[in-house]
């Protein structure tokens, strides 16, 4: 071991990269008077042992280089005196060392390094795994994996560095960031150098180490990147660029080859990160040149890049720094598809520079007939390489959020949508707010309670439109794939069509590929099961698929139909047809679930059959999960059956009006257990009493299969299983094999189509199309799941993945093997024996084809022969349709005989003396009747007047009673029916029919009947303006509540405009309509009202709701990650001063106001504002009391955060009333906690968990479980609660004392 002096540092006189410049900040330069202790390995002071011996120069720096052949025993001890260890105490630290790995197993490097036992294939085998000095919270790692291709062979440079001060850390490989970041312990600890200095190598390592060097700070990337080779590294690396450029024809490749190797031969002082890229580039020199020389003459002879085609469905990643090991050169791209058919290719470009604007063009395939494809018929988009947690390449599951790795997902036009930062290894989302366009952060490690969620509903995220790339940037060396997308619509002339796509490199040609897809003459059907060619092999997705949802995100109907059109056509484009959807389980979203059918149609969708509804009594689930049974309480449980049995009859009138049939699947519990399944039965029964269909999930074939209709199976394909199934009449579908989520596309297209297709599996009903907390962000530690993704939503619809056209492609493949069974079956039972003994082989084939090892590119091409041949064979042959449902307009509901626009408009008529004594009998006797008999009695005595009325001015006024008494028991079908004859009764007052257009209004689940009604009512005779305002007052309000809030604006605008309103009646209507333009992202139209009901001075309460809404509309986010600009501060404090001036706030309006600011002024770096304003208003003596000051405590409790007062956030968080809140405790134990205060941070936190649903919020159970363990192990508490005082499971952790 040997110390050198500070001047032997080369200093840097690069760009310092992003994830770095934070730590150059913090660590400062390198001041004179306190320089860094440099260690070196001094080699003079091993003594070589068995297996290792020392190559002198051999590193690419000139140093010395321990190898190792693999068997030194326990490796060679690292030479380090008790002297030098104090000079390295761990708190600041950095180490840099050159490997060479010659051959790969399981071993130390020594260092902090090793190779793991698992690995990633074509991935560097090494980690980073360097540990502290254990504290009273443990120990923890500074680790780190690597994501770089490793050489066996060839030098890698491996370096970190530690600063205990900062809790920072970087690590690097080949002068790459692979993880920068900061450390979150609760007690920091130095590194355990005298571990980290344990012994080098080591058997079975088998390598080389050299270059070693250790320093006592934590030092800047331009220190420890930066190298000078030595002169025999310089000459071999320059040797084979050389040759290349000597031997190789292709003129753009030989002028890189020759500028890499005067770059290689300098010998000047250069960045690890392009020397290492240098080397890998000679690496790759046989590859690459094999591929420019094919390419030196044609089409892209000139070009700056290296095109190939690869597969598009690999099961490797396509990654920028790593060659395909299937790529072809070519400059011709051929596909053939059938009619109807979307078929994808792929290529990649290898840039020999830098490319500023790399264009795409191409005009529609054309037909040697001159018949062009339409403009949309070709589409080509960027694969994106973006990062996503380690694991999820293969896996749902959300290992490796912590280290963010590369995977080709996104299909994109505009490559500038998503910016990725390979340095930071974080990815950043363009949203176009109208404040401008701007980019979030989506790699933001953390829970839901640190991350918000994203709304992609309203948050303006959306692609270009396509069907071509916008221009993009390339980098020298790094590929980049493309994905191109042919459609041949269904009456397209079979042939060829070819077309060229030209390639523009900054404004210069670079060349053209050819494009030639060959349009086959048929059409493939719907997908049909293997085992009965009468069943269709279904695509569902689960529970996302609702228009509801989007209405409720976006609070606009106009927008969430667009929304939603585009996502079912992009379904249908996908081969999933059968989306899962409502069943009219709630009569109040029957006008939603009609519209989504409408769409579905408009979509292209069969809707038969259907997907969804609930299989059994929502209420039944509570009452079961507190210990219900039908064997207990069969009373209750037959009560649960008759209720569910009403509502399926109402589903099965709305299922016959609307689509026509029964052919609907309902959805029984989730993942229900034998046991559970078992209590549904009765609910099944029902379901089958009226022609619909039981669907379970994970159910045990030998308890359910002759009860219901079909079983998801999760993460299991078994054509056993499915033989079970069947027998019992029931259909088997998958899910969770895998859920979706992983990016690899050979496990979509193999697993989804032919592997579950020769199982005899009836399709797919998978979890789910897109889903998560943060719905772009896969680092946001919700579950052990990571996004359960195969799409990304947008404000206008979604971005397809590779692995969501993998799916397609696994579809088509199996319309193919259908088309092909169909086709041979049906020449199997020809006359002409030839035909017949030809669709016997083909048949024989398909039935021969193993799905685990077929090439499915291969078996697509075959079969598509295949049936051409047999078509030749059979020219009249036409494949038999799948079942496609009528779609009809919604008819009346039962007892509504008439529309509005039949109604009558007269003025009414008088009541008989004779009905006006029954009317007055049953009406002055009601409150008696229901008292003493109850409302069903009540009703029947209304039933019973109503038919001895004779006129219809009575029979409107008792049916408008009658019918608000109906509303009231729930009975909403037959009080609708009421008020609407009721309205349509041209004798009956106005007035009572405006009050049965009000009920109408108030519970129609159609809405567009609604409003028909709410015109009607400006027809009637003598109607004032008083009944419109009520009634379009009426119609907003029930439309807010369906959150269709655009459909509020026009009548809430209406009643605005009525006059003779006085002033505060309609500063109240103005008020609501300012505060719902809110609700639907207009700030500029609210802020308007807003001022204006000011300026118009009233009563105090309604000025102050207007400051107060004003003030929202400043300081309430409307975008993501949103940080205030100061003159939006200056104009929020501006409101509250005018406010509390001409409003006269009172102390709790003020601390509302304030609260209201504080996460503004926070997000902005100025909580003393808030401080400020608030501790007056709560300080001791103050008027204000403690419960009217809940939130402000709240928030001046996250301004001392934001200030890192912790110790003060705690005492304003305790003051929050009501105590015990599970939030606030979590802030009382993390700041309790930072502010070194442990025992009051395990008392809040032992407090929160007997609160914490364990199965709901599993992850946030165990941290918050782990913590109390943590904090009463560092607090050494002898008085320590027991397990189970603390835990609502006993055992949790072994019955022990949290002590132990």
């Amino acid at each position: 071991m040997t110390f050198l002096p500070n001047h032997t540092l080369r200093r840097a006189r690069v760009p310092l990269p992003l994830c770095l410049a934070a730590l150059l900040v913090v660590t400062g330069p390198l001041r004179a008077g306190t320089p860094p202790t440099t260690l070196v390995l001094d080699t003079a002071r091993i003594t070589p042992t068995a297996g290792v011996r020392i190559d002198r120069g051999a590193a690419p720096d000139g140093t010395d280089a321990l190898v190792f052949n693999g068997t030194a025993e326990g490796g060679v001890p690292f030479p380090v005196s008790d002297d030098e260890l104090k000079r390295l105490p761990g708190t600041e630290l950095s180490v840099s060392f050159w490997v060479r790995i010659d051959r790969i197993a399981e071993s130390r490097i020594g260092l902090g390094c090793r190779i793991p036992q698992h690995r990633q294939p074509r991935q560097a085998p090494i980690i980073v795994d360097a540990g502290t000095v254990a504290t009273a919270f443990g120990s923890y790692n500074i680790y780190s994996p690597v994501e770089q291709p490793l050489a066996t062979g060839a030098w890698h440079h491996v370096a970190f560095t530690y600063s205990m001060s900062n809790l920072t850390f970087a690590t690097y490989y080949d002068g790459i960031p692979q993880r920068c970041g900061t450390l979150t312990p609760d007690i920091p600890a130095p590194v355990a150098v005298s571990s980290l200095l344990g012994p080098l190598g080591g058997k079975p390592f088998t390598g080389a180490i050299g270059g070693v060097r250790l320093w006592n700070r934590a030092l800047p990337a331009e220190a420890l990147l930066r190298f000078r080779p030595s002169p025999a590294a310089a000459r071999a690396l320059a040797a084979p660029l050389t040759a290349a450029a000597s031997d190789t024809p292709h003129a753009p490749f030989r002028q890189w080859c020759t500028a890499l190797a005067a770059e290689a031969k300098a010998g000047e002082p250069v960045s690890l990160r392009r020397w290492q890229f240098i080397a890998g580039v000679t690496r790759d020199l046989p590859t690459l040149a094999s591929w420019a020389r094919p390419l030196a003459t044609g089409r892209l002879a000139r070009a700056p890049f290296l095109a190939t085609s690869i597969y598009p469905y690999d099961h490797e990643k396509r990654l920028p720094f790593r060659l395909p090991h299937d790529g072809t050169p070519t400059d011709t791209l051929e596909t053939a598809l059938a009619r109807g058919e979307y078929e994808s290719l792929s290529f990649m470009l290898h840039p020999l520079r830098n490319i500023g604007r790399l264009e795409i063009k191409a005009a529609p395939p054309r037909n040697e007939k001159g018949a062009t494809l339409p403009v949309e018929s070709l589409d080509i988009r960027i694969v994106k390489c973006w990062f996503n947690p380690a694991s999820g390449w293969n896996t749902y599951f959300g290992g490796g959020r912590e280290f963010p790795t590369l995977a080709p997902e996104l299909l994109l036009y505009d490559d500038a949508l998503v910016k990725v930062d390979t340095d930071n290894r974080a990815n950043y989302l363009r949203v176009d707010y109208r404040s401008g366009s701007r980019y979030v952060d989506i790699s933001r490690y953390g829970t839901p309670s640190t991350v918000p969620p994203f709304n992609y509903v309203r948050d303006p995220v959306a692609d270009a439109p396509g069907p071509l790339p916008l221009p993009l940037p390339l980098t020298e060396g790094r590929n980049q794939q493309f994905w191109v997308t042919v459609h041949a619509p269904s009456n397209a002339a079979p042939g060829t069509y070819t077309t060229e796509i030209t390639l523009t490199a900054d404004g210069a040609a670079a060349g053209s590929l050819q494009l030639s897809a060959t349009v086959r003459p048929y059409l493939l059907p719907r997908p049909m099961t293997r085992y009965n060619p009468n069943l269709e092999y279904l695509g569902a997705f689960m529970n996302h698929c609702q228009l509801a949802s989007q209405v409720g995100m976006g609070k606009s109907l106009a927008h969430a139909e667009k929304r939603f059109l585009a996502e079912m056509r992009n379904m249908v484009a996908h081969n999933m047809l059968h989306p899962f959807m409502s069943g009219f389980d709630n009569e109040s979203d029957d006008e939603l679930t009609i519209r989504q059918f409408q769409l579905m149609r408009e979509a292209g969708m069969p809707l038969q059959p259907l997907f969804g509804g609930s299989g059994f009594n929502p209420e039944w689930l509570g009452w079961m999960r507190e210990g219900g049974s039908f064997e207990n309480e069969p009373e209750t449980y037959e009560r649960l059956r008759r209720d569910f049995e009403k509502r399926i009859i109402r589903a099965a009138g709305r299922f016959d009006e609307v689509v026509g049939h029964r052919d609907v699947y309902f959805y029984g519990l989730d993942e229900a257990g034998p046991g559970t399944v078992r209590q549904e039965f009765a609910f099944f029964s029902i379901l089958h009493k009226y022609g619909f269909k039981a669907f379970i999930t994970s159910g045990v074939a030998a308890f359910a299969n002759f009860v219901v209709d079909a079983n998801d199976i999760p993460a299991h394909v078994s054509e056993f299983e499915a033989r079970r199934w069947h027998l019992g009449g029931a259909r088997l579908f998958s899910y969770a094999c895998p859920f979706t989520g992983p990016e690899n596309p050979e496990v979509w297209r193999r697993t989804k189509g032919l592997r579950m297709y020769m199982a005899n599996y009836d399709g797919i009903a998978e979890y789910v199309w897109y889903e998560g907390h943060h719905i772009w962000n896969d680092f946001v530690a919700a579950s052990r799941y990571k996004n359960f993704n195969i799409v990304y939503p947008t404000h206008d619809g979604v971005i397809d993945t590779v692995a969501w056209e993998a799916l397609r492609e696994a579809f088509d493949d199996v319309r193919y093997a259908t088309l092909l069974k169909q086709i041979a079956t049906a020449a199997m039972a020809a006359d002409a024996p030839e035909t017949a003994t030809m669709g016997r082989e083909h048949l024989f084939w398909l039935e021969s084809t193993d799905p685990e090892t077929v090439d499915l590119d291969a078996f697509r091409a075959s079969a598509a022969q295949r049936i051409e041949m047999l078509a030749k064979r059979l020219p009249g042959f036409r494949s038999p349709a799948a079942p496609r449902a009528r779609l009809t307009l919604p008819a009346p509901l039962p007892a509504l005989a008439a529309s509005p626009a039949q109604a009558g408009t007269s003025a009414g008529e008088g009541i008989s003396e004779a009905d006006a004594r029954l009317l007055s009998a049953v009406l002055t006797d009601r409150a008696r009747t229901e008292a003493l008999h109850g409302r069903p009695r009540l009703r029947q005595s209304y039933l019973e007047t109503l038919d001895k009325l004779t006129g219809d001015a009575a029979r409107a006024e008792l049916l408008v009673t009658l019918g608000a008494l109906e509303a009231d028991m729930g009975a909403t079908s037959d009080a609708l029916g009421h008020w609407h004859a009721a309205a349509t009764m041209g004798a009956a007052s106005t007035t009572n029919r405006l009050r049965a257009i009000r009920g109408i209004i108030g519970h129609d689940p159609v809405g567009p009947r609604a409003a028909a009604f709410a015109n009607l009512a400006k027809t009637l005779p003598g109607v004032t303006t008083d009944d419109l305002l009520e009634v379009n007052l009426a119609l907003a309000k029930r439309r807010k509540s369906q959150n269709f809030y655009d459909q509020a604006i026009p009548p809430l605008l209406a009643a605005a405009a009525t006059s003779g309103l006085d002033a505060s009646r309609l500063t109240r209507i103005r008020l609501e309509l300012a505060a719902t333009y809110r609700v639907l992202g207009n700030d500029a139209e609210a802020r308007r009202i807003y001022q204006e009901v000011i300026n118009a001075g009233g009563a105090a309460a309604q000025v102050n709701a207007a400051y107060r809404g004003l003030l929202e509309t400043i300081v309430t986010p409307t975008e993501y990650d949103w940080v205030p600009t100061r003159a939006a501060l200056d104009e929020a404090l501006a409101i509250y001063n005018a406010a509390c001036d001409k409003g006269r706030l009172s102390n709790q309006a003020a601390a509302d106001f304030i609260a209201l600011m504080a996460p503004a002024f926070i997000a902005a770096g100025q909580p003393g504002v808030i401080i400020g304003l608030g501790e007056p208003l709560v300080a001791p003596g103050a008027a204000l009391k403690r419960s009217e000051a809940a939130l402000l405590f709240e928030k001046l409790g996250d301004a001392h955060v934001a200030l890192k007062q912790h110790a003060k956030a705690v005492s304003c968080y305790e003051r929050v009333e009501p105590v015990g809140q599970l939030r606030i405790l979590e802030k009382i134990g993390d700041n309790a906690r930072l502010a070194k205060n442990f025992r009051r941070a395990q008392q809040a936190y032992a407090d929160m968990v007997p609160m914490i649903d364990k199965e709901e919020n599993k992850s946030f159970y165990n941290r918050i479980s782990r913590y109390v363990v943590l904090l009463t192990q560092a607090t050494r508490d002898a008085t320590a609660p027991t397990t189970e005082s603390v835990f609502d499971a006993p055992g949790d952790f072994g019955g022990l004392t949290l002590e132990e």
